[in-house]
């Protein structure tokens, strides 16, 4: 009972701290609204915390400061800049983008620019701040992440929970192959090849989806063109591959072994297979005799072998785990990206996500992407592995709120910008009512979109359970 009850406050606490590392987020790209506007001398009556009615909050000096019902963003209220009383629950008069509006003075187009854009320079500048202390902590990389060796798997999920061949397997891509190319493009590491794969936009004549694959195999290159399929309830494609093992001794080692092995020590090979996944380990373990396994160590350049007895152990739920008696741990460098290394690697992320969005080619849904509930569950699964890796989170984040809200859509900053331009080109304003209409017209576009993402985001945290 007791450890139910502290297993309950942890994960409270860090789905408390996703909400507030969102929340952080939502608040610096207002606050850049808030003092670009209180510098170009305009006029601010709110500053909010989510939309809709208010929860609590204060007023000084004329501004509203509180936090709001909805907590789907933000937005600093700017009379002289747009029109968004009826979206924002504030029904004082206003200007919208030069339609004057009783007693409130116009404002330059670089005002409305310079304070539309100050949101998304603070998101980068955010960004960029925790990447140089990224840079100085440095991070541990996984080298079966950092490398694109992969094993093979037999089978695969398809979406209807179907088991199915692998189509990786299928297309003659062996364990321990390296891939080095996808459709093309030279990869690094295995985020950049899982990215590429789920998002490529190639097809067959036939209309299939299609990854071209160039393989490193013995020295050997080797082009095999595979057709992913699409994988379980989230529709993705996946080719049936994942990390090759690279593992090592870590603490505690049992007091028998101690003799034999070190911390440190590099596993080679077990029963002398030496590439194999997580996934091909149990069936290499099953074809031990006597519950013994030999392994292949590693040590300043040397090999040695030691055969050692393990156990299978059930875990409640039907899962289980191998007790060596000592503990296998996977081998890491200690790396410090630098910020541009940082940014570009963001950004390339966020160009395929998009480009997978748009390109009719592609298999990535709008339902694949995550909106509040998702990003917040993605905060707080992050904690579980340190603050740095919640950083490097927190920086992604802050670069996409930044490149999304310049987009030029009526309701966000870029939308804001284009009307003040299309208005500043016309040389007088743009007629307040077509104004009003396009931004709540979009506003429930915008709303619509976050309910639906938050629908398919639940289903995800749900199946965690």
């Amino acid at each position: 009972m007791l450890d139910t009850l502290l297993e309950s406050l942890i994960t409270f606490g860090r789905v408390f701290l996703g909400m507030f590392c969102l929340g952080l987020c939502v608040f610096v790209h207002e606050l850049g609204h808030f003092l670009a506007a209180r510098k170009r001398g305009l006029l601010v009556s709110r500053f909010s915390i989510g939309f809709g009615p208010r929860v609590f909050g204060w007023t000084r000096g004329g501004v509203d400061y509180r936090l709001s019902l909805i907590p789907f963003g933000g937005y600093v209220a700017l009379p002289q800049l747009a029109d968004m009383g009826e979206l924002e629950g504030d029904n004082e008069g206003s200007e919208s983008f030069g339609n004057s509006s009783q007693d409130l003075p116009k404002i330059s187009y670089t005002d409305k620019m310079i304070v539309s854009v100050m949101g998304a320079v603070f998101n980068l500048l955010l960004a960029f701040i925790l990447s140089l202390a990224l840079w100085a902590a440095g991070q541990e990389i996984s080298r079966s992440f950092s490398q694109t060796k992969i094993s093979v798997v037999p089978t695969v999920e398809n979406e209807e929970g179907t088991e199915i061949p692998s189509p990786a397997a299928q297309a003659g891509i062996l364990t321990g192959d390296s891939i080095t190319h996808v459709d093309g493009v030279a990869i690094s590491d295995w985020q950049d090849l899982s990215s590429r794969i789920v998002t490529g936009i190639k097809r067959t004549d036939e209309g299939l989806p299609l990854t071209e694959l160039t393989i490193s195999r013995n020295g050997e290159t080797l082009e095999i063109p595979v057709t992913p399929i699409l994988a379980t309830k989230e529709g993705m494609r996946r080719i049936g591959v994942t990390q090759v093992l690279m593992l090592e001794v870590g603490e505690p080692i049992d007091a028998s072994l101690t003799d034999q092995v070190q911390t440190g020590d590099t596993l080679v090979s077990i029963n002398g297979v030496q590439d194999f996944g997580v996934q091909e380990l149990p069936e290499i373990l099953e074809k031990a005799e006597d519950s013994t396994a030999l392994m292949t160590f590693s040590r300043n350049g040397n090999t040695f072998q030691v055969p050692i007895s393990f156990e299978k152990v059930e875990r409640a739920g039907g899962s289980f785990f191998y007790d060596f008696g000592l503990n296998l741990i996977s081998q890491s460098d200690k790396v410090y990206p630098n910020p541009i290394t940082q940014f570009s690697e963001k950004m390339e992320m966020m160009y395929l996500t998009l480009r997978g969005l748009l390109h009719r080619n592609s298999d990535v849904k709008v339902r694949n992407m995550s909106g509040p509930v998702g990003i917040i569950d993605n905060f707080q699964e992050s904690v579980k592995y340190g603050l740095v890796p919640l950083g490097w989170l927190l920086v992604f984040v802050n670069i996409n709120l930044a490149i999304m809200n310049v987009m030029p859509l009526p309701v966000l900053d870029g939308g804001h910008m284009l009307f003040a331009t299309l208005a500043k080109l016309r040389g007088k304003p743009l007629p307040r009512v077509f104004m009003e209409k396009i931004q709540i017209a979009f506003a429930m576009f915008l709303f619509s979109f976050i309910i639906y993402v938050t629908f398919f985001d639940l289903g995800r945290v749900a199946d965690k359970f």
